[in-house]
């Protein structure tokens, strides 16, 4: 059975709507114009049209590819779809809209590889499957339709090897399986079945030590721990010294060519075991009466930081240099084991993390070489909770709650007096940053605040250096300007402001001719226009004016804006896309609500 498509959701019949107009009438709107400035003329904020609107949703999937910073954005109309930044106005834009229109491109898994960013996407023609991007609209590319046809391959657990990119996909034929591909479509192929049939092994937990990737894999019983050099022949299952297979492989990370993991045997239970080219073995019995079930695996220089439970002190920090005689429980000063470590990371040459201390969640420091102590108390009344550590330098960057539910971003040299607020973002509440990305030496985020909504930051460490990214003067995460048609010396466009909502505004290049066309559904609900077509002197589009639905309008950018067509009466709408104009007609698609089809 297919595990990819047990269900049918909303968007994919959507778009099973649009692949059978992509196949009957093999037409796609043409990309929006832009207005240019005067060559030479200065680039300016012509007018803030919206100065009080809230982000529609948080920026998401943040990747820093070289120095360009890509990530998913919801604007409308455009859905969840790729963008890039690299932290100023003119170089943060939309990469390409995917699934034009109001449908996400469920855009996921966003992967360097050799400084090519791969994704998978979903458009109107092949569904969700491997996509790459050079940070421009024509190099963002479909590269293989893998499961041929609309039902996607899904690719998962995208990780790069040099420049090779191994995933996992289905293939409709021998199911879930692993693939790589080199950003070609006669380089995008499968590694091995792994399990012959249709039924797939499902790799999971891909992981680069040296030249070698391990994954886990299940024959339909058990999971393996598997190698690959990226041939069928040299694509084996892992064993120990007695040639035993090693089984639920998880919490994989890598030393150099070293691997570490949890895994299970009949003698041991869970334990920690260690993989390299000399060979696979268990690093020692933890628990002798029991499991230990290490988890949270982390790297700090040649140290390995785990958490585990030795029957004794229950899950606490442990630490390893892959031999039983220097595997033991890490303690703090007052030689007390750490509780339940979490959101273990190396900064600086020190692990840091979040443990609970007597019911007290806050924010901890270990040396490989030296003690283990709580950084500071943060919240007085209560837990810190941290999350989202995250490396920029030397500098720890996290999210912590100060009390009262405020959570916004802080930093820490891994002293008390060097831990601190960066910024308050939020005044009047709670930030809730998520998603901390580093680009060089920048920290890129989402945050909220009362003013704007959830939006893309950046910050170098400073409160005056920790700001919104902005395009034109509109946040990343409002309703920037968009659709925009160039017709009889104006620009036509689709903007919002704050008393009518998202509607048509117009510009002949000065404030004073900066104004709203109409506003087509009144008041502050956002008719939702565009995108614009022109036939002639007039455009048309689609619209909802809070009565009909989404139908078919055109505009000759004055009075003259007005329903084509109450297509399909009532209001659910017909919701017309895809146009495309051949001589001076308009031919477009749209839903009927009794045919559920597309017209």
């Amino acid at each position: 059975m297919n595990r990819a498509a047990l269900s049918t959701t909303p968007n994919q019949m959507r778009r099973i709507a649009a692949l059978v107009l992509a196949t009957a009438l093999a037409l796609l709107a043409a990309l929006p114009s832009r207005a240019q400035p005067a060559a030479g003329g200065p680039i300016r904020l012509l007018k803030d049209i919206n100065q009080t609107s809230l982000g529609i949703a948080s920026p998401t999937n943040l990747t820093a590819v070289g120095d360009t910073l890509y990530f998913v954005q919801e604007i409308e109309p455009y859905g969840r779809e790729l963008w890039r930044s690299d932290g100023t106005t003119a170089g943060t834009r939309l990469v390409k809209d995917i699934l034009p229109g109001l449908i996400d491109g469920d855009l996921t898994e966003l992967t360097n590889a050799g400084g090519t960013l791969f994704f998978q996407a979903s458009d109107a023609v092949t569904g969700l499957e491997l996509w790459k991007s050079d940070g421009t609209p024509q190099g963002t590319v479909h590269v293989k339709d893998i499961f041929p046809g609309f039902t996607a391959s899904a690719p998962q657990n995208l990780v790069a090897l040099g420049a090779t990119l191994y995933f996992s996909a289905d293939d409709g034929a021998t199911g879930r399986e692993l693939w790589k591909s080199d950003g070609t479509p006669q380089g995008t192929v499968r590694v091995k079945d792994l399990l012959p049939g249709a039924a797939g092994s499902f790799p999971n937990n891909l992981t680069v030590a040296g030249s070698t990737l391990y994954f886990a894999a299940d024959d339909g019983v058990n999971s393996y721990l598997w190698k690959s050099d990226g041939t069928p022949a040299g694509t084996v299952r892992a064993t120990d010294a007695n040639g035993d297979p090693i089984i639920e492989p998880a919490w994989l990370v890598a030393d150099g060519g070293t691997l570490y993991f949890k895994a299970y045997d009949a003698t041991y239970g869970h334990e920690l075991w260690r993989s390299s080219p000399s060979g696979t073995a268990v690093v020692g019995d933890l628990n002798p009466v029991g499991d230990s079930f290490p988890s949270r695996l982390t790297m700090v220089g040649n140290t390995l930081f785990f958490r585990a439970d030795d029957g004794v002190n229950g899950e606490v920090l442990w630490k390893s240099n892959g031999t039983i005689g220097s595997t033991m429980v890490v303690t703090d000063t007052c030689s007390c084991p750490v509780y339940k470590p979490e959101e273990l990371v190396a900064v600086g040459g020190k692990l840091y993390f979040s443990a609970d201390d007597l019911g007290d969640r806050e924010l901890w420091t270990s040396d490989p070489q030296g003690g283990t102590t709580r950084v500071k108390d943060i919240n007085l009344s209560g837990n810190s909770s941290p999350t989202w550590l995250t490396a920029v330098g030397n500098t720890l960057y996290f999210v912590a709650d100060e009390g009262g539910g405020k959570v916004e971003l802080w930093k820490s040299k891994g002293t008390a007096g060097g831990t601190i607020r960066v910024r308050d973002i939020n005044p009047g509440g709670s930030a809730s940053p998520a998603w901390l990305t580093a680009l060089g030496s920048t920290l890129y985020f989402s945050a909220t605040d009362d003013a704007h909504g959830s939006t893309l930051w950046k910050s170098n460490g400073t409160a005056a250096g920790t700001v919104r990214v902005v395009v034109d003067g509109q946040d990343i995460g409002q309703g920037v300007p968009i659709y925009m048609k160039d017709l009889n010396g104006k620009v036509y466009f689709a903007a919002l402001e704050g008393a009518s909502g998202r509607e048509i505004w117009t510009t002949d290049g000065t404030t004073s001719g900066t104004v709203l066309v109409k506003d087509i559904n009144p008041g502050k609900p956002d008719s939702f226009p565009g995108p614009f077509t022109i036939v002639g002197n007039q455009f048309y589009f689609g619209a909802n004016n809070g009565t009909t639905g989404r139908e078919l309008w055109k505009s000759d950018g004055s009075s003259g804006t007005v329903l084509v067509k109450d297509i399909n009466p009532g209001s659910s709408g017909s919701s017309p896309f895809f146009p495309t104009v051949a001589g001076s007609t308009l031919y477009f698609a749209h839903r009927h609500d009794q045919r559920r089809g597309t017209c």
